[in-house]
Parts: C-alpha cells; structure tokens; sequence
C-alpha cells in the first residue's frame, strides 16, 4: 500500500502483490515524486530496514512465514519562503514562511510613504523565476515549486508633478519631481509696473502634486 505521492517496486517489478519464499530477501525499492518525501516504511507494522541511495530508497527484510503487507508513506516535502533582507523603503509580507509543492503563497506589498513599488520577484534556490498574479487589491501570488524561494522587491520615490503658472494663469514651467526633492523653479516672471516678490507655495520638499 502506498500513500501520498511515488513509486514503489518488490524485488523490481512495479507490482501490489509480489510471491516470496520463506527466508527470502525480499527488496522494496521506493522513489518519491517531485515535492515528496519518504516518511516510512513497515512490514506487518515492524519498521523495515533500509538503504538509501541517490535515487531510491530500498527496504529490504526477511519474508516471514505468513503473508505480508508493506505499507510505504510518501509526505510533502516542506521548503522555506524567504524575504530578502536587503528590501527598502517598503515591506513584503509573506503568509507562509514555509509551504510544501503546490501551496499557494500570498504576497502583501507595504511601500514605505511617499514611495511605491517598482519590482518584485520569486527565485528559487536553483535561479529559476517563480510566475507572480496580482489581485486587485494588490497582493501578488504564487505556487510554491519543490525548493526553497526568496523574495525580492525594490521600491521607488514616487514622482510628483509640479506646475509653475504666472498671474494671468499661464504655465511658465511643469516639472517631475520625486518625493522630498526640490523643484527647480522658472526664471523670475516679469509683469509690466510690477516687481517679482516670489512663489506662493513652498517647493523645496515635494510630497504632492503641486501648483505654484
């Protein structure tokens, strides 16, 4: 009997029902599917022996006189999600610090204020790039493969835009400015009977969109 995800083969035939000899050797060769892993082996209950090489795991034991029943437990594999430490002016939150294949991770993006985010990505321990969705709320997801992962995201100053306009209502000068910077102002408009006194609004450290 076999539970959970893999192959198994008595004395190398993929066989439910093998025949045997008293004091027969007889081998039980198991291999895990994708994501799994061996948790047990037993023959009538008793734990059976075993080898493990880099492909197969084989259980060997000793045919009793009496019919047998092997029972083999194949058991998700469980991997790590990491974030990567080196993330700034922003958050990522995963639900799960740990998932096994096929789990489905949620993704919660905080950008820090005044910033918003401009990449995010999932690599594998191995560098294969894991696909991301996104909702419309703005969590991203993804599936979890059979390998550890880690997260990774920059974030941006977000670009705010700044009007310069003259008495009458015209636009001297509009300008992109990132969040806490300063905007540069036009040259010094000039009205006829009039002296040029200064800006009405403060544009040293931009944090909105901005008329002057």
């Amino acid at each position: 009997n076999i539970e959970g995800k893999g192959t198994g083969t008595l004395n190398g035939d993929y066989t439910e029902i093998a025949k045997a000899f008293y004091k027969d050797t007889v081998s039980v060769t198991l291999k895990a599917a994708e994501g799994y892993e061996l948790e047990s082996v037993t023959v009538n209950g008793a734990v059976a022996t075993y080898e493990t090489t880099a492909n197969a795991d084989t259980y060997t034991f000793t045919m009793p006189a009496e019919d047998v029943t092997v029972n083999v437990v194949f058991v998700k594999t469980v991997y790590q999600v990491t974030i990567d430490a080196a993330i700034e002016n922003g958050t990522v939150a995963s639900d799960k610090d740990s998932a096994s294949i096929e789990d489905v991770i949620t993704l919660t993006v905080t950008p820090d204020e005044g910033y918003n985010l401009a990449n995010i990505y999932v690599v594998t321990a191995s560098g294969e790039y894991i696909p991301l969705s996104v909702d419309n709320a703005g969590k991203y997801f993804f599936t979890m493969p059979a390998e550890d992962v880690t997260v990774h995201a920059a974030f941006a100053k977000n670009i705010y835009t700044v009007t310069f306009v003259d008495y009458n209502g015209k636009i001297l000068k509009i300008e992109g400015v990132a969040f806490q910077e300063a905007a540069t102002a036009p040259a010094d408009p000039y009205r006829k009977g009039y002296t040029f006194d200064g800006w009405d609004v403060a544009f040293d450290s931009v944090t909105e969109n901005l008329t002057v």
